[in-house]
Protein backbone atom coordinates (compact mmCIF):
# COMPACT_ATOMS: atom_id res chain seq x y z
CA UNK A 1 0.00 0.00 0.00
CA UNK A 2 1.26 3.51 -1.13
CA UNK A 3 0.32 6.57 -0.18
CA UNK A 4 1.54 10.20 -1.80
CA UNK A 5 1.09 13.46 0.35
CA UNK A 6 2.96 16.76 0.85
CA UNK A 7 4.66 17.26 4.42
CA UNK A 8 3.49 20.78 6.19
CA UNK A 9 5.11 22.77 8.80
CA UNK A 10 1.93 22.43 11.03
CA UNK A 11 1.72 18.91 10.87
CA UNK A 12 5.72 18.64 12.07
CA UNK A 13 4.31 21.52 14.76
CA UNK A 14 1.31 19.41 16.40
CA UNK A 15 3.87 16.17 16.81
CA UNK A 16 6.10 18.63 18.72
CA UNK A 17 3.72 19.93 20.60
CA UNK A 18 2.52 16.50 21.28
CA UNK A 19 6.23 15.66 22.90
CA UNK A 20 6.88 19.26 24.53
CA UNK A 21 3.26 17.21 26.57
CA UNK A 22 4.98 13.81 27.44
CA UNK A 23 8.77 14.91 28.33
CA UNK A 24 9.51 15.73 31.86
CA UNK A 25 9.81 19.17 33.23
CA UNK A 26 12.97 18.21 34.11
CA UNK A 27 13.50 19.05 30.58
CA UNK A 28 13.15 22.46 30.63
CA UNK A 29 15.81 24.80 29.32
CA UNK A 30 15.76 26.77 32.79
CA UNK A 31 17.04 24.31 34.50
CA UNK A 32 20.25 25.16 34.44
CA UNK A 33 19.67 29.01 35.71
CA UNK A 34 17.76 27.83 39.09
CA UNK A 35 20.36 25.58 39.79
CA UNK A 36 22.57 28.26 39.19
CA UNK A 37 20.68 31.21 40.82
CA UNK A 38 20.22 28.13 44.22
CA UNK A 39 24.35 27.54 44.26
CA UNK A 40 25.30 30.77 44.06
CA UNK A 41 22.39 31.54 46.60
CA UNK A 42 23.59 29.21 48.90
CA UNK A 43 27.44 30.35 48.76
CA UNK A 44 26.38 33.65 49.92
CA UNK A 45 26.22 35.17 46.43
CA UNK A 46 22.83 36.24 46.30
CA UNK A 47 24.34 39.38 48.48
CA UNK A 48 26.26 40.93 45.98
CA UNK A 49 24.51 43.14 43.08
CA UNK A 50 26.47 41.55 40.28
CA UNK A 51 24.60 37.81 41.45
CA UNK A 52 20.99 39.58 40.20
CA UNK A 53 22.96 40.95 37.26
CA UNK A 54 23.61 37.48 35.74
CA UNK A 55 20.48 36.20 36.71
CA UNK A 56 18.60 38.66 34.77
CA UNK A 57 21.27 38.17 31.83
CA UNK A 58 20.45 34.48 31.52
CA UNK A 59 16.77 34.84 32.18
CA UNK A 60 16.96 37.32 29.31
CA UNK A 61 19.29 35.24 26.73
CA UNK A 62 16.70 31.65 27.44
CA UNK A 63 13.72 34.06 27.14
CA UNK A 64 15.07 36.08 23.52
CA UNK A 65 16.16 32.03 22.35
CA UNK A 66 14.50 31.79 18.84
CA UNK A 67 12.25 28.95 18.13
CA UNK A 68 13.46 25.97 16.55
CA UNK A 69 12.93 26.39 12.60
CA UNK A 70 12.26 23.11 10.67
CA UNK A 71 14.66 22.54 8.05
CA UNK A 72 13.21 22.89 4.72
CA UNK A 73 14.63 19.07 3.70
CA UNK A 74 11.89 17.63 5.98
CA UNK A 75 8.80 19.39 4.41
CA UNK A 76 6.85 19.10 0.97
CA UNK A 77 6.47 15.69 -1.28
CA UNK A 78 6.81 12.39 -0.20
CA UNK A 79 5.63 8.87 -0.94
CA UNK A 80 5.34 6.29 2.65
CA UNK A 81 4.94 2.49 0.92
CA UNK A 82 4.13 -0.22 3.75
CA UNK A 83 6.47 -3.42 2.38
CA UNK A 84 7.00 -6.99 3.72
CA UNK A 85 10.88 -5.47 5.82
CA UNK A 86 9.86 -2.54 7.06
CA UNK A 87 8.25 1.23 5.50
CA UNK A 88 9.71 2.89 2.46
CA UNK A 89 9.86 6.31 2.52
CA UNK A 90 10.57 8.48 -0.84
CA UNK A 91 11.30 12.24 -0.52
CA UNK A 92 12.67 14.51 -2.84
CA UNK A 93 15.76 14.61 -1.04
CA UNK A 94 15.82 11.34 1.03
CA UNK A 95 15.15 7.26 0.70
CA UNK A 96 14.57 5.46 3.76
CA UNK A 97 13.47 2.29 4.60
CA UNK A 98 12.72 1.69 8.24
CA UNK A 99 12.34 -1.90 9.29
CA UNK A 100 9.40 -3.16 11.33
CA UNK A 101 11.70 -3.95 14.39
CA UNK A 102 12.65 -0.10 14.69
CA UNK A 103 8.82 0.27 14.49
CA UNK A 104 7.10 1.68 17.99
CA UNK A 105 3.65 1.24 17.93
CA UNK A 106 2.07 4.31 16.36
CA UNK A 107 0.24 7.38 17.77
CA UNK A 108 -2.84 9.45 16.22
CA UNK A 109 -4.83 12.42 16.69
CA UNK A 110 -7.44 13.97 14.68
CA UNK A 111 -5.00 15.40 12.30
CA UNK A 112 -2.04 13.21 12.03
CA UNK A 113 -0.87 9.53 12.23
CA UNK A 114 2.23 9.28 13.93
CA UNK A 115 4.77 6.68 13.81
CA UNK A 116 7.96 6.60 15.92
CA UNK A 117 11.17 4.61 15.42
CA UNK A 118 13.70 3.84 16.80
CA UNK A 119 16.35 5.46 18.31
CA UNK A 120 14.32 9.22 17.78
CA UNK A 121 12.50 9.42 14.56
CA UNK A 122 8.78 10.12 13.99
CA UNK A 123 6.88 9.12 10.17
CA UNK A 124 4.22 11.72 9.68
CA UNK A 125 1.19 10.99 8.08
CA UNK A 126 -1.72 13.63 7.59
CA UNK A 127 -5.10 12.24 7.84
CA UNK A 128 -5.29 14.48 4.25
CA UNK A 129 -3.23 12.25 2.40
CA UNK A 130 -6.12 9.67 2.27
CA UNK A 131 -8.79 10.37 -0.01
CA UNK A 132 -11.39 8.71 2.76
CA UNK A 133 -11.66 8.25 6.36
CA UNK A 134 -12.17 4.17 5.20
CA UNK A 135 -8.56 4.68 3.14
CA UNK A 136 -7.45 5.81 6.61
CA UNK A 137 -8.76 3.04 8.70
CA UNK A 138 -7.03 0.30 6.00
CA UNK A 139 -3.87 1.87 6.05
CA UNK A 140 -3.88 2.09 10.04
CA UNK A 141 -5.16 -2.24 9.91
CA UNK A 142 -2.05 -2.90 7.35
CA UNK A 143 0.49 -0.92 9.46
CA UNK A 144 -0.58 -3.39 12.58
CA UNK A 145 -1.06 -6.48 10.09
CA UNK A 146 2.96 -5.77 9.07
CA UNK A 147 4.56 -4.52 11.77
CA UNK A 148 6.43 -6.26 14.54
CA UNK A 149 4.03 -4.92 17.51
CA UNK A 150 1.15 -5.70 15.52
CA UNK A 151 2.36 -9.15 15.51
CA UNK A 152 3.24 -9.32 19.43
CA UNK A 153 -0.71 -8.13 20.38
CA UNK A 154 -1.79 -11.19 17.69
CA UNK A 155 0.60 -13.39 20.12
CA UNK A 156 0.57 -12.08 23.79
Amino acid sequence: MTITYSLREDDILTWNERVDRTRPQSASKWWWLVAAGALSAGLGAWQSPAFFFWLAVGALVLALQPEKKIPEEVLGVRSVTLEVDGIRVHSPRHRRLIFWAACQPFEEDEHNLYLPFDPQGVLIIPRRAFPTPEACAAFRQELIRNSVWGIRQAVG
